[in-house]
């Protein structure tokens, strides 16, 4: 069964990857349009369901022991879900961009502004920079 929304070649996931984690990669491979990854996306990819396996597994550590956590633990969570967002963000996973042209509604038509004008000069002939 192709992994990746029916291509006509299926995205395989890097070999480095646990079992646990090739269904992470099929899961998200799967629920995106066909066309949306290329072949070279598959490291990419991998990295980023190798940072939410540590996002996830740092965070149930956290939440176990809330109370005596170390900074180091902290440390790790706080990477592992910055850099989980940032590949999502890298491979369009986010809905960001949708949710932006959502927002945004129909497009309102430009207005545009007459260009600021001297006033006429004064009826003595004089302009503004003109002394007095």
């Amino acid at each position: 069964m192709p992994i990746d929304g029916g291509a006509a070649r299926p995205l395989q996931p890097p070999s480095e990857l646990s079992d646990r984690e090739r269904e992470t990669f099929a899961t998200i491979v799967a629920t995106v349009r066909a066309g949306h990854f290329r072949e070279s996306d598959a490291r990419l990819i991998g990295l980023y369901v190798q940072s939410l396996t540590l996002a996830r597994l740092t965070g149930e550590r956290l939440a176990a022991e809330l109370g005596d956590a170390t900074p180091a633990l902290l440390k790790a969570y706080d990477a592992a879900t910055r850099r989980t967002c940032s590949l999502a963000t890298k491979l369009r996973l986010t809905p960001h961009r949708d949710r932006r042209k959502k927002a945004r509604g129909p497009t309102m038509p430009r207005v545009t502004r007459p260009a600021m004008t001297s006033p006429p000069p004064a009826a003595s002939g004089r302009g503004w920079g003109d002394a007095q």
